[in-house]
């Protein structure tokens, strides 16, 4: 009697399409945190990544002739993860997935997945050297369904089928039944393979019924519409301006700001080379552009075919003498340098402080800093920013006076880049440097407990309901989302992963408050979250297997925000909290390697900005501004910028 989920072939995939040889070499780096980086190996998505992954530079999924035919191997042992390709469509419900495959280790295991949501969320059939397991992840933890002892090999295929019917799921193994469970929560899903350990896997199916086939369509096209009916209210992306930046352009570190005192917005474009690794970059070009393309002046010399930044390059732009013209501040060959925004000329210059060693520095290669983040601040009281907070990689803050005189130096686990406000009220600046809060004076105030490192903090009054309560959003690695009181005290955790970028925003205009939303790269990138003020999840969703600098974007003009996932045409867009892309670009052959958004032209509604090392494109909204009063949100300064910023967004309304 035929089976009912054979009726229509969903995938039949026998790799022919991609020749011998053929292997993953996407980066095991950073450069995904906040670059567009394609890891897709034919109809395959790799889904997970992590930087303890051996055979860096030649891919761990290869394909392979095995006897007369091709698999996909995975070639090396990784525990973390673990190696993950997925394909399919989130809509499958009801289908039957089949795949041969063949563990060539048993120090670890592989297996077959199904219903999947995210790299954290799914369900596993895990083969290891005498068990075959059925298994629900969710986000850490780990749940048997059905297990049962099977005397595995290495010298053979095994052909494995799993079927997913509602909540029913079994499992075969060479034709016979060897597992049945009841799984309720993930009832659609995408589908995948896994392995630890060196593993062959071939002819992989899926089928399903036609009527399992009409209901996944079907709930597909009700997405669609939605998105469909949410982009007709949308304006259009048009093209702007064009720039080339053709042999001295950049990564995504580019920096805005008023070189030469016209009012309008300059571009500041850097480059680096890592010395030993990215722990320790020296700036090596610098490049200013005007709107128009025009390059005003450069330091330096370009290169080309440099390797991407996996951290900041150690530069700002921001007017330190007051006299309405930006100034380049900068780390280079052990100094820090301040250069006249118009011309370039060095103004001023100091050595950078001397190294500490430290057990998170990794040792002490050179006596003195390179520099790895720069932030403008106010310790002295004055009433503009004229302090600077200069770090290390990881483990050292220091304090500089305007005259760049050191004030005070701190060491803890310092995180990527510190935020600064006046919590207290008496017009100095509180620093928070990783988990500790620090007073203007560099005295400790309190610190947090929390393990690995933080990648942004937000401070803030982000509940309307408790408009006096100062509130700290923070993205902290393995630590997850962390939301605390202006004291420290502990208001919400939530582990989903690596919690990378963290934005606050009006995302969901119809809720009371801010929303706080989040993505995750290392282990398993591209899981989305949203919370509310007070740190209740409101949706989580994953639209593509990597991070984003996630910025908030004015689209609207009408009070509500979007969220810039990438310029790619198909894969980014602007998206809303529900992870709909209500807007998208045109595909014209833009360039979407990095992306960012700002308003430049004053106007309270953002440009977006896209670029790689070649150009940069400027898109603005194809609709006139609302009438009325203008929605003009309130967003960090721009002379605070770092790949690890939070992104914050105050709404604020302009009378016209």
């Amino acid at each position: 009697m035929p089976n009912r989920f054979d009726e229509v072939i969903l995938i039949a995939e026998d790799f022919a399409d991609l020749p011998p040889g053929t292997a993953s070499e996407w980066p095991l780096t950073a450069e995904g945190e906040y670059h567009v980086v394609d890891r897709r190996l034919g109809r395959w998505t790799q889904a997970t990544i992590h930087h303890s992954w051996t055979q860096r530079n030649s891919g761990n999924w290869k394909v392979l002739p095995v006897a007369g035919r091709r698999v996909m191997a995975h070639a090396t042992v990784a525990i973390a993860g673990p190696p993950m390709l997925v394909t399919g469509e989130r809509w499958w419900g009801d289908y039957a997935v089949e795949m041969e495959v063949r563990p060539l280790s048993f120090e670890g295991a592989c297996g077959v997945i199904v219903r999947y949501q995210n790299a954290r969320c799914y369900t596993a059939i895990r083969l290891t050297h005498g068990l075959v397991a059925l298994l629900h992840v969710h986000h850490g933890s780990e749940r048997r369904l059905a297990t049962i002892g099977h005397p595995f090999d290495v010298d053979r295929f095994y052909r494995v089928r799993v079927e997913c019917e509602g909540a029913h799921l079994r499992v075969y193994v060479d034709g016979q039944l060897v597992l049945a469970a009841i799984e309720q929560e993930y009832l659609m899903g995408k589908v995948g393979l896994f392995a630890q350990v060196p593993t062959y896997f071939a002819n992989v199916r899926v089928t399903t019924s036609q009527a399992a086939q009409e209901a996944a369509a079907k709930r597909a096209q009700i997405w669609t519409a939605e998105e469909t009916t949410l982009r007709a209210t949308m304006p259009r992306p048009v093209l702007w301006k064009q720039l080339s930046t053709a042999g001295f352009g950049t990564d995504r570190n580019l920096r805005f700001g008023d070189l030469n005192g016209d009012g309008r917005l300059e571009i500041v474009l850097s480059q680096r080379i890592d010395l030993s690794s990215d722990n320790y970059p020296t700036i090596n070009c610098i490049t200013a552009l005007d709107l128009e393309g025009s390059v005003l002046w450069q330091r330096g010399e370009p290169r080309v075919g440099f390797r991407p930044a996996t951290s900041d390059n150690c530069l700002q732009v921001y007017d330190w003498d007051g006299d309405g013209c930006a100034e380049v501040i900068f780390c280079q060959d052990l100094r820090l340098w301040i250069a006249d925004g118009r011309t370039g000329e060095i103004i001023h210059s100091v050595p950078t402080p001397r190294s500490r060693l430290s057990a998170a520095a990794g040792g002490r290669p050179f006596t003195r800093i390179l520099g790895d983040a720069l932030c403008i601040c106010t310790l002295d009281g004055e009433p503009r920013a004229r302090n600077l907070l200069i770090k290390d990689r990881y483990a050292n803050i220091w304090a500089l006076d305007h005259d760049l005189n050191v004030m005070w130096h701190h060491e803890c686990t310092t995180g990527h880049f510190p935020a600064v406000y006046d919590i207290d009220g008496d017009g100095c600046d509180e620093v928070m440097a990783g988990y500790a809060m620090l007073d203007q004076d560099g005295s400790l105030l309190w610190e947090l407990p929390l393990d690995d490192h933080q990648d942004a903090i937000a401070i803030g009054h982000f509940d309307p309901t408790r408009p006096e309560e100062l509130l700290i959003g923070m993205a902290c690695g393995e630590a997850g989302f962390v939301l605390t009181t202006s004291q420290g005290e502990l208001l919400a955790q939530h582990h989903l992963g690596h919690v990378q970028k963290l934005v606050v925003a009006n995302l969901r205009p119809e809720l009371p408050g801010l929303e706080y939303a989040i993505i995750t790269f290392w282990g398993q990138p591209g899981i989305m979250a949203v919370f509310d003020a007070r740190g209740k999840m409101l949706s989580s969703f994953e639209l593509v297997p990597y991070a984003s600098a996630l910025t908030p974007v004015n689209w609207t003009a009408d009070g509500r925000e979007l969220l810039f996932l990438s310029a790619h045409p198909t894969e980014g867009g602007l998206i809303d909290a529900h992870g709909h892309r209500v807007v998208m670009l045109p595909d014209d052959g833009h360039p979407f390697y990095c992306c960012t958004a700002l308003d430049l032209t004053g106007d309270g509604r953002d440009e977006l900005v896209v670029w790689d090392t070649e150009a940069i494109w400027i898109y603005r909204a194809d609709a006139p501004l609302p009438p009325g009063r203008r929605y003009h949100p309130l967003r960090p300064p721009k002379y605070n910028e770092s790949n690890y910023m939070a992104q914050v967004s105050i709404p604020h309304w302009e009378e016209q």
